[in-house]
């Protein structure tokens, strides 16, 4: 898994990173749960269409390709408006942050981003999911990740659809 942190852009960190979706996920995880083997195995059909599986201090981001795939996060101060019109899907929930560290990790690699422990709200947003080459092997599919710092915390991990679409 490539890396790169783009430069700071006011008080927005940005990461570009390029995963390896093995099994077409993308697993972000807390340092509470990196032995968890919760996620990723049974996905519900509500989970398949949304491409997002969430338990309180972990999720699976699903993938249109199990390959290499461009996913960019981006960490900011409050919760960023977004246009719905600008994505293929979009979804909302939240996760509790534990050990200032947030994990991504693939079959192949695992990166750490220093995130402060709390509860931060996220979006998922999918980018071009219909540039995907008739073998599956190549595409032009983006995923992001955009998190903030919140207040507010649930007793459950609920997901909010904001913008589907039907891959099935």
């Amino acid at each position: 898994m490539g890396s790169s942190c783009s430069p700071r852009m006011g008080n927005i960190d940005e990461y570009k990173l390029e995963v390896f979706a093995d099994y077409f996920q993308i697993y972000i995880q807390t340092a509470s749960t990196l032995e968890s083997e919760e996620l990723g195995v049974e996905w519900s059909e509500q989970e398949l269409k949304r491409l997002l599986q969430v338990k309180k201090e972990e999720f699976v981001i699903g993938t249109a390709r199990n390959m290499v795939v461009p996913f960019f996060i981006k960490i900011y101060p409050e919760k960023p408006e977004i246009n719905l019109d600008n994505w293929d899907m979009v979804n909302e929930s939240e996760i509790k942050v534990t050990g200032n560290i947030l994990y991504i990790n693939s079959m192949d690699d695992e990166i750490s981003i220093p995130l402060d422990s709390g509860v931060y709200g996220f979006y998922t947003l999918y980018k071009n999911l219909d540039a995907i080459s008739q073998d599956g092997l190549d595409g032009d599919d983006e995923y992001y990740l955009y998190l903030w710092k919140t207040s507010k915390a649930s007793q459950t991990a609920d997901v909010m659809e904001l913008k589907s679409k039907n891959l099935l």
